[in-house]
């Protein structure tokens, strides 16, 4: 777990880093052969008084046997001029107090000093550079025939038996990337610390020395972890740590956290007798604010985010229907965000390495365009439907509505699932419903279709139905009530057209069923007309259904 900002940092003025690195970067980094000089680095460091304090940093963390060693290396060391007495005790007394707290790949002294000022491998300097180099802490700075990260070479390079001295006229500058700057504005506490709870390094027993084993057990003289944050890695898509990428994000403040977060968990109150409902309880509506607030390069070319951005929580079309049920969902993506209302207006934008921050004054995910979405059942789908009652109904069959029927494009999925009935008994089936929210009002419609949808010869007839619904009370309770928006429960179709039925408005469900694998939300259908209906030629005792949709309800 990263422990916190580098003290001495918070004094100095970040430099502009590069995020991207030239195409001649292989030939720089495995470099192996180049103008050796005498002795190590660590030599040439202690034979320059004007570097003192620099190598005084070296030895107390324990560097300076990396730079004895056969190991090449690049080192670009500041003068005492610019890194000063004062400035060294404290990176040392930063070391020090984080020793025996945290490994040293995440000591900040190490990581955003020693680290800053070191690469791997030898890097030559020519008057034709002007390139992007990596750090041993993963950071690109940018380098020329005459600077690094910005400030000028002081004479010449040294040339050492174990790598290249480059003396530099000041320190360079640690520049957070967007998962680090979380963490040194307190304007981000409550999001920082909830990201952090999901910090862990993860042992990778391939890459680790073995050593002997005891009792049983593979011991390891050199054990290799790590970091992994399952927020950043499975929750948002975005490793917001990653040198080598480029994001941008508008993380909620502490202020907008506490605003929205009580909100969000009225909409995720499972049912007593869920497995893991306290830990989902916690965890789905802090990750809600989250969702849609990452951005990537790679799905978003700079020139196209004025009119359209699509987060990294948000799906290309054509990937829409498998995600979201239908083509025409388009959540976690947002349409001039910089204008009044969008997402980044009345942002402010911080640097990071890895991209910016995006720091909010206002509000402005709506959470229709996000965590508060629409339910499609689609019923000739098996995973949609729950049950059939066997006695009185018909397996149910499928039919998907051939590309010349007049019906085509406005059938979803173009197929419909039929409910028929087995004797003078009401035909009877019962779809699911998943993801559905606690105590979002939501409108329930039944998408019902003509018989010539499937066949154009056939008698379009209308027929009526029944809409029961179902769902979990918060002892777990399985609770029915028949919906309805007018006084009938009879609906009724047109039969001749799609029909878009609403048989509930503004429901309201107890309780949650977001992520959980067994619908606790079903809706009945019941076909109504009798035998002599049918019979008489006024009524169908078929039902046709396209789809089931549950829309959250906006506005009064």
């Amino acid at each position: 777990m990263k422990y916190n900002k580098l003290l001495i940092v918070s004094s100095l003025l970040a430099v502009g880093l590069a995020s991207s690195c030239s195409d001649d970067w292989d030939d720089h980094y495995k470099s192996a052969s180049f103008a050796k000089g005498e002795g190590s680095l660590w030599e040439a460091l202690s034979a320059n008084p004007e570097l003192s304090n620099f190598q005084a940093v070296i030895a107390a963390t324990g560097y300076q046997a990396q730079l004895e060693s056969s190991q090449i290396y690049t080192v670009f060391a500041p003068t005492n001029n610019r890194f000063t007495e004062t400035q060294r005790d404290s990176v040392i007394a930063l070391y020090q107090a984080q020793k025996q707290l945290v490994k040293d790949k995440y000591n900040d002294a190490i990581v955003e000093f020693v680290k800053n000022h070191i690469m791997l491998y030898n890097y030559s300097v020519t008057t034709g550079t002007n390139d992007s180099i990596e750090m041993l802490n993963g950071k690109h700075v940018p380098v020329t025939a005459t600077k690094f990260a910005g400030h000028s070479f002081v004479g010449q390079q040294t040339h050492t038996n174990n790598g290249t001295l480059y003396v530099l006229d000041d320190m360079v500058a640690y520049e957070p990337n967007v998962y680090e700057y979380l963490s040194r504005d307190a304007d981000f506490n409550s999001v920082s610390h909830y990201i952090e709870e999901f910090s862990i390094d993860r042992f990778v027993a391939s890459k680790s020395v073995p050593g002997e084993i005891v009792d049983g057990v593979q011991k390891y003289l050199d054990s290799v972890t790590v970091f992994e944050n399952e927020v950043l890695d499975k929750w948002l898509n975005a490793e917001l740590n990653n040198e080598d990428s480029l994001y941008w994000m508008v993380p909620p403040t502490n202020e907008i956290w506490a605003a929205q977060v009580p909100v969000l968990e009225t909409y995720y109150q499972y049912d007593e007798l869920v497995n893991g409902r306290d830990s989902m309880m916690y965890n789905f509506p802090r990750m809600s604010l989250l969702w849609g607030t990452a951005f990537s390069e790679v799905i978003n070319a700079e020139y196209t985010i004025a009119d359209s951005i699509l987060s990294t929580n948000g799906v290309p079309y054509k990937m829409r229907r498998y995600y979201w049920g239908s083509y025409d969902l388009s959540y976690y993506e947002y349409y001039r965000p910089y204008d009044e209302g969008g997402v980044f207006y009345g942002t402010s934008e911080i640097s990071c390495s890895n991209g910016r921050i995006l720091k909010p004054s206002v509000w402005n995910f709506d959470p229709y365009q996000t965590y508060i979405r629409k339910s499609v059942s689609e019923c000739e789908s098996l995973s949609s439907l729950d049950s059939v009652r066997t006695a009185t109904t018909q397996t149910l069959s499928r039919v998907v509505v051939s590309a010349d029927n007049p019906f085509y494009k406005n059938i979803s999925q173009h197929a419909y699932a039929v409910i028929s009935p087995k004797g003078s008994s009401n035909a009877e089936a019962v779809f699911q419903m998943y993801n559905i929210l606690s105590n979002v009002p939501y409108d329930i419609d039944v998408i019902v279709v003509p018989a010539s949808a499937g066949d154009t010869m056939a008698l379009d007839l209308p027929t009526k139905f029944r809409a029961e619904l179902h769902y979990h009370n918060a002892a777990g309770n399985d609770i029915s009530t028949r919906t309805m928006v007018r006084p009938t429960y009879n609906w009724e179709t047109t039969g001749t057209k799609i029909d878009t039925i609403r048989v509930g408005e503004k429901v309201i469900i107890p309780t949650c069923s977001y992520s959980l694998s067994e619908a606790q939300v079903k809706l009945k259908l019941t076909v109504t007309p009798t035998a002599a209906d049918e019979n008489n030629g006024k009524f169908t005792r078929t039902l046709r259904v396209d789809k089931i949709v549950f829309t959250p309800h906006q506005g009064e």
